[in-house]
């Protein structure tokens, strides 16, 4: 791997971290604790990355196909956590289990938290960053649409925003110091390796994310291994039966077959120039927005609570709702393809 390529690596899987696990409060001063570097940095990063190479190696990028690459990366939540099968750490799911499976977490987590924050959001912010309005922006084809300044995707960046400095908030315990420093710690990681990937190429692109079949490869070992080790160590009471274990491999397999069945991108990589786009300087003040409200919502936690509540029955409700929309649009829009 070149030199110039490591740093925009690190980038995306910084934020890949921090947009899953700090913006829903689920690993608080995460960078000073050495088992936040063991497993679940490596994870997200090992994750997001293999998903990327597998979209664009398969011409497979566009939004509705990144959602579903989501879908596969978020059932780590089976073999790992065991969250889809047992529920949330040190709680009974919300709804009784169905065939093994803790209903309302897999709807949160699998159908809309791992898709869209742990994956989605941080390759459109890692382009983002990759912004100059000297050269020329390469995206992922049917990106553009969602880089440009409209309202839309501003507005959605609040929610988001507001959501992970509430969940952070819940997360810290209403621990206001706490809060500012994972919420500021980890954005000035992300800086630090925003700067370290513009050092070494000024102009790096999406581009510098893709990896080839070896870091597939190695990358997929990876993953596989810790999967296997996982399993049997953390939470070995929540190990399921037979049963669920057949239905989950059915569950990837049918995820599987619809991304397989789905038409490719016309092209790989689209190029833009001499258009005004959302660059760095928007994502950093939007980071600078996200401390504020966590370390604000962190001295009203007890009132942010209901908020989070909201929210995650919310997400319970968009996650089928986003599957079906994603599937519907590979199929019934063949201009999704092309960013307008």
């Amino acid at each position: 791997m070149s030199e110039t390529r490591k740093a925009p690596l690190l980038l995306l899987g910084l934020l890949s971290m921090t947009f899953a696990e700090v913006f829903s409060g689920s690993s608080p001063g995460w960078f000073l604790d050495i088992g936040g570097w063991i497993l679940p940095f490596p994870l997200y990063w090992s994750h997001t990355v293999f998903f990327l190479g597998l979209a664009h190696r398969y011409q497979k990028a566009s939004i509705p196909h990144l959602y579903l690459w989501g879908v596969l990366f978020g059932l780590y939540e089976t073999w790992v956590t065991k969250v889809v099968w047992a529920g949330f750490f040190d709680s009974p799911p919300l709804i009784a289990p169905v065939l093994g499976f803790a209903v309302f977490e897999t709807l949160v987590i699998v159908l809309f938290w791992h898709p869209v924050f742990s994956f989605m959001v941080p390759v459109l912010v890692f382009e983002m960053l990759t912004y100059s309005p000297d050269h020329p922006t390469v995206l992922l084809p049917g990106h553009l649409r969602w880089l440009v300044p409209r309202w839309r995707s501003k507005i959605i960046a609040l929610v988001f925003l507001f959501i992970g400095g509430a969940n952070l908030a819940v997360g810290c315990g209403g621990d206001i110091g706490l809060a500012a420093v994972t919420s500021l710690g980890s954005i000035l990681l992300i800086y630090f390796a925003y700067l370290l990937a513009r050092r070494g190429e000024p102009h790096f692109t999406v581009e510098s994310v893709f990896v080839g079949r070896r870091g597939l490869i190695i990358s997929g070992v990876y993953i596989v291994c810790l999967y296997a080790v996982t399993f049997f160590v953390l939470r070995p009471e929540a190990l399921p039966s037979i049963v669920t274990i057949i239905i989950t491999l059915q569950i990837y397999a049918i995820v599987a077959a619809v991304l397989y069945a789905a038409p490719t991108s016309l092209v790989d990589l689209e190029t833009v120039e001499r258009m005004p786009l959302l660059g760095p300087d928007w994502v950093w003040r939007r980071f600078l927005i996200f401390v504020i409200l966590a370390t604000v919502l962190a001295a009203i936690a007890a009132v942010v609570y209901s908020v989070v509540a909201i929210a995650l029955l919310l997400m319970a409700a968009l996650g089928p709702a986003l599957f079906a929309m994603s599937v519907i649009r590979l199929w019934r829009t063949p201009d999704y393809r092309v960013a307008r």
